[in-house]
């Protein structure tokens, strides 16, 4: 007679079987996990000596905004000399308030807020020796001077075309403005008196922005006057 094994045998034998499978994938799982905490401790080891190694840095204090110096003046009261006879009211006060914007000058002058004798003026009108000029009350920042760079001032240097100790001609280019603006940061003016600091230029005319042609300027108002004075001028042309 064969002799039948007893159900609870068998799952004893099977259950005392080695899983040799499971050995496998335990073993392996230590080793990932072995070099898992040992690039870790690598990491965390590197970070306290980068902590270490750096230096403080201080933080610099950042520096105080210089504030520009403001004028305030009342109502004054100029009386015109020998030296701007003949000019016109516009560009003697460019010249007496240099500081004060294009815009608010103009304003003055059509609000009649600028007098001459007690008489409203407009921008044109021309001064004589002994008139008494009411300027209004005003408010004005000092600027920094015009930044004007070295390309162009050797490009006035070598645009000059003619001058001696009265006049100046100049072969003004296209595209610069002969005065600064709210667009223009500089203008032919201000490069000319940066590159002739010696001496005392000022425009005997204008030319627009986008002209260009010949521009005189003068180097004393004597000279001004005599510029403004011609009323013909003979232009010879060579050809036709």
């Amino acid at each position: 007679m064969q002799q039948r094994k007893s159900p609870g045998k068998a799952k004893r034998s099977q259950l005392g079987k080695k899983n040799t499978s499971f050995k496998a994938v335990s073993k392996s799982a230590k080793g990932k996990h072995r070099t898992q905490n040992q690039a870790g401790a690598k990491k965390h080891f590197a970070k306290k000596t980068a902590k270490k190694t750096t230096t403080k840095v201080t933080a610099q204090p950042t520096p105080r905004r210089v504030e520009p110096a403001v004028q305030r003046h009342g109502v004054r009261y100029v009386t015109i000399e020998d030296n701007a006879n003949g000019q016109r009211i516009d560009n003697y006060l460019r010249r007496l308030l240099p500081n004060l914007p294009t815009s608010r000058l103009y304003q003055m002058l059509r609000k009649g807020e600028v007098r001459i004798n007690k008489k409203r003026v407009k921008p044109e009108s021309r001064l004589a020796t002994g008139d008494i000029l009411r300027l209004p009350p005003t408010t004005i920042v000092e600027k920094t001077g015009t930044y004007v760079p070295e390309k162009a001032l050797l490009a006035i240097q070598q645009a000059v075309l003619y001058q001696d100790e009265h006049f100046m001609v100049l072969n003004k280019p296209a595209g610069l403005a002969v005065h600064a603006g709210s667009k223009n940061q500089y203008g032919v003016i201000d490069a000319v008196r940066q590159a002739f600091p010696d001496e005392n230029w000022e425009l005997c005319h204008r030319l627009d922005k986008d002209t260009s042609g010949c521009l005189v300027l003068g180097n004393s108002r004597a000279a001004l006057n005599t510029f403004q004075s011609v009323k013909h001028i003979s232009a010879v042309v060579d050809g036709r």
